[in-house]
């Protein structure tokens, strides 16, 4: 992605999330271009802008882990050139956005819990909507 279209990305961003402590977060729509591994994925959206999201709330093998590939190919079923709707409240360390991701109006996190294949990251619970983390 050109340098001036990061940086776009990321003052869009810090411009919407600060909204979340008020219930709303930094809303978007697009096409599910890549999948990292069975909790990020990148999402392309109408302006041609590539956000990389971790998906809120889970926590999936890497590559390489035990069941590691299981948990990517999942995602890459649920996900992988259909579109999405992303609901971000956070940007991580990495500089991905943390979002709560819909496709087919199936959030693509609680699927990968359902089908054993993450896990739950009590850890940012906080983090996740009220109404999310006990159906997680």
């Amino acid at each position: 992605m050109p340098r001036c279209a990061t940086a776009f990305v990321w003052l869009l961003a810090a411009a919407f999330l600060p909204l979340h402590a008020s219930g709303e977060g930094f809303l978007f729509q697009g096409r599910v271009v890549g999948i990292s591994d069975g909790d990020t994925i990148t999402v392309l959206d109408s302006d041609q802008v590539h956000y990389r999201i971790r998906l809120g709330g889970i926590d999936a093998p890497e590559r390489g882990q035990p069941f590691g590939n299981v948990s990517r190919q999942h995602m890459a079923e649920l996900a992988f050139d259909k579109q999405a709707a992303a609901d971000c409240y956070k940007i991580d360390r990495y500089r991905r956005l943390i979002c709560t991701v819909y496709v087919d109006e199936k959030d693509v996190g609680l699927a990968q819990l359902d089908a054993g294949l993450a896990w739950w990251y009590r850890k940012y619970a906080n983090e996740q909507p009220p109404q999310e983390r006990l159906t997680y």
